[in-house]
């Protein structure tokens, strides 16, 4: 055939861009057949024949794909769609209004015949057609329009056929080769950039077929939640956050069938929409055949979930079961409501270690206890370092802090007599006092959250309305990130891992609290672990993640053991490297200069916050210069910024109120910027996870004699730009030019003055 070339490198663009933006059109995908995720090398391929253009009409004859539908939506003025059922129209009509497309006409036929006397049109795309007289429909094109017929043949796969109508009564035909509708899921998770290429082929060499999925979240390769977002993509689940999911429950549905069946079959049935019953399904539990026939005639909309989110579904539905049977605002006791723990052994998923009191005090109640066990489950889930339970004048409130900013948390709405029960059950499981309200407190809790071990700190606080708690949460067995994986450029981890090879000296770094300092150094010592040849102690204050091959220790104020007791014990135990949790003090900081004097690499964090800073800090903590600047290798200044959603990524304009100050010059050329829509992967807020915004300056020669000699802080500064330092500003806007930061991000985390450039800086 004599076709017209396409540009395929923006074909590819278009097809990604369209991808993001109806990904960033929902806050949830919604299920159904209808939007199963098509290969993207597949769409290019179908558009390659049908060449959509701007002016153009397109019928689509059969097609239930409402991720193609809408990208024909972009490309043409009129799309014609016609299934042969209903509920695929209303699903269809859902999702499509939902991405804001109003070009697009949807027809329900089950012999597929409205389409005669419909033309002419541009290009027609006919599938899962069997039964259509494709002779006539071809009737329907325009002069030089394309008729693309794709037969379903087993494993998702289609064969195509593409009809020219070269003149009124001339028609060309010609048939192409196999191809898949169905998405693989190794590129559907580099298309939404969840996985990086080098990783993904190393996976499929090491697992079976079909074992991809459960090898990259066995192997800490990939989260869960992202897995069950591809998937459900891949098979047109829906997707949604736990919140959206419980909105509108009903219990009455929830309560059709046995309770014990639908955990064993991982579903639970939620509520009743139109002619659907949405029902979220545990990841791996696809079959729900036996239970379609207990809401017939309804069709079954499955939500995949991970196996943590199935389980925060069945907290949740134990409150609302035990409020609605409640007599009064508080729940009832056990015998008036189910119980997780009654009723699943296997869910008993929040489990204590710390000796617990209940029997001595009136608040081990059913109602608080699911409370707790509720908030823990759902903090954890949704990535929570902090859990805030404040009492206000309006009554008590909690808020979670995710990725560095706090959230309001809607999943429990308080009394003052819930709220104080809650407050009290922290307080017990801590071995506080709970009579004690007019001091401070603090305590810890190890507790047990689906296989993972959480050590979780307690701080108390008497205020005006009563008495604060902030819990942070410390995952014991998580993996350490890598250097690389925290976002380090390449040569500033190239250098940090060369520092890191010295023999003795001290490494710093600095910034404020929070700012992801302990972090950079647990990646740092896993590096220096990897061969065994080294003995690693750390004093820690407190100890946020368990490390093999390093032996950890904590800070105990009530004996008497300090920072600087612990560096003195540890120079008798033979060690090659400290970590020393935080220089706070004089003592510590001589103490950790001695260590590196006698032969030691010392690696501390300290709080101030530019690079050239920290020679001034210790200074202050009263160390000599010569000292210092004997001793001291790098210096590495890091905040945290958050990384945009990669789903829902789209390029936005720049705010130019903010552009004046970035970028007093003008905005660089090459320059986009971009944000997160929002999606059901980052729950609709635009953001997922924080990448490191670093400084790094090694000291060499010229940086230890401008020490000795006494030079300020700004001329230190200025030359460290000579010799080649990237401040975290410059940092920070490579991250907002690579769509990995949003530009409105800055002021988060970059102080007023450093947002723009610097004198003697190297970059804009």
């Amino acid at each position: 055939m004599n076709e017209v070339l396409f540009d395929k490198a923006a074909l590819e663009r278009e097809v990604e861009r369209a991808t993001r933006l109806l990904l960033a059109g929902d806050q949830e995908l919604q299920p159904g057949s209808v939007a199963r995720f098509p290969p993207p090398a597949s769409v290019i391929q179908i558009l390659e024949w049908t060449r959509p253009a701007a002016e153009d009409r397109v019928l689509l004859v059969g097609v239930r794909n409402s991720f193609l539908i809408a990208i024909y939506s972009r490309l043409v003025s009129d799309v014609a769609v016609l299934v042969r059922r209903r509920s695929d129209q209303t699903l269809l009509r859902r999702q499509l209004m939902n991405r804001g497309k109003e070009n697009v006409r949807i027809q329900a036929d089950p012999k597929l015949e409205s389409w005669k006397a419909k033309g002419p049109v541009n290009s027609i795309l006919a599938l899962d057609t069997p039964d259509v007289d494709a002779d006539s429909l071809r009737w329907e094109l325009e002069v030089g329009g394309v008729l693309v017929q794709l037969e379903q043949r087993p494993g998702g796969v289609v064969r195509p056929r593409v009809t020219c109508r070269r003149s009124a009564q001339t028609f060309e035909t010609q048939d192409y080769a196999e191809f898949s509708l169905e998405a693989d899921l190794g590129a559907v998770l580099r298309m939404l950039e969840l996985i990086d290429a080098p990783v993904l082929e190393l996976a499929k060499l090491n697992c079976g077929e079909g074992e991809l999925g459960p090898y990259l979240v066995e192997h800490g390769l990939l989260p869960e939640s992202d897995l069950c977002f591809a998937e459900a993509l891949i098979r047109g689940y829906g997707h949604a956050s736990v919140e959206s999911l419980l909105d509108r429950a009903d219990i009455e549905v929830v309560r059709s069938m046995p309770r014990a069946y639908l955990q064993h079959q991982g579903h639970l049935p939620l509520r009743i929409e139109d002619e659907f019953v949405i029902v979220a399904v545990r990841r791996g539990a696809d079959d729900w055949s036996e239970i379609e026939p207990a809401f017939h005639p309804r069709r079954i909309a499955p939500y995949v979930v991970t196996d943590t989110d199935y389980r925060r579904l069945w907290m949740s539905i134990d409150l609302l079961t035990a409020r609605k049977e409640a007599d009064d605002k508080l729940p009832r006791g056990v015998d008036n409501a189910e119980s997780l723990a009654d009723h699943d052994d296997d869910a008993n998923f929040v489990e204590v270690e710390t000796p617990q009191q209940h029997d001595q005090h009136d608040v081990g109640s059913q109602g608080a206890t699911l409370h707790f066990n509720s908030l823990l489950i759902d903090a954890v889930a949704r990535r929570a370092s902090d859990i805030h339970l404040e009492f206000t004048r309006s009554g008590p409130q909690i808020r979670l802090r995710i990725d560095g900013g706090l959230v309001p948390y809607d999943g429990l709405k308080l009394s003052e007599s819930e709220g104080t029960r809650l407050l009290n059950i922290f307080k017990i499981r801590a071995q506080l006092d709970i009579s004690e309200r007019r001091l401070p407190q603090g305590g810890s809790i190890r507790v047990r959250i689906h296989k993972a071990l959480f050590d979780l700190r307690l701080q108390t606080q008497p205020t005006l309305f009563g008495e604060n708690a902030v819990i942070r949460i410390l995952a014991q067995d998580m993996r350490v990130q890598s250097i690389e994986e925290l976002g380090f450029p390449a040569e500033s981890a190239r250098t940090y891992m060369r520092v890191l090879q010295n023999p003795s000296g001290l490494v710093l770094v600095v910034g404020p609290t929070g700012s992801g300092k302990s972090t950079t150094l647990y990646a740092g010592l896993e590096l220096l672990s990897q061969d065994g040849t080294r003995k690693i102690v750390t004093i820690e204050d407190p100890i946020e993640y368990c490390l093999p091959r390093i032996q950890q220790s904590q800070v105990n104020i009530a004996t008497g053991f300090h920072f600087s007791d612990a560096i003195r014990s540890f120079l008798r135990q033979d060690p090659d490297v400290m970590l020393v949790g935080e220089i706070r003090d004089a003592e510590t900081a001589r103490e950790a200069i001695r260590a590196s004097q006698t032969g030691h690499l010392v690696l501390s964090t300290l709080h101030c916050n530019e690079s050239t800073d920290a020679v001034q800090r210790l200074v202050d903590l009263g160390q000599d210069r010569p000292s210092i600047a004997s001793e001291l290798r790098a210096v590495l200044a890091q905040r945290l910024a958050r990384r945009i959603c990669k789903s829902c990524r789209i390029e936005v304009p720049p705010d130019p109120e903010l552009v004046s100050v970035v970028f007093p010059s003008g905005l660089p050329e090459d320059m986009r910027t971009w944000r997160g829509h929002g999606c059901s992967r980052c729950g609709g807020t635009g953001v997922l996870g924080r990448v490191s915004v670093v400084e790094f300056l090694p000291f060499g020669d010229e940086m230890h004699e401008a020490m000795l000699t006494g030079r300020s802080t700004q001329s230190m500064r200025a030359l460290a730009f000579e010799h080649g330092l990237v401040s975290m500003r410059d940092r920070a806007v490579e991250l907002v030019k690579s769509g990995v930061v949003a530009l409105e991000d800055l002021p988060r985390f970059l102080p007023l003055h450093r947002l723009g450039p610097e004198c003697g800086a190297g970059s804009a």
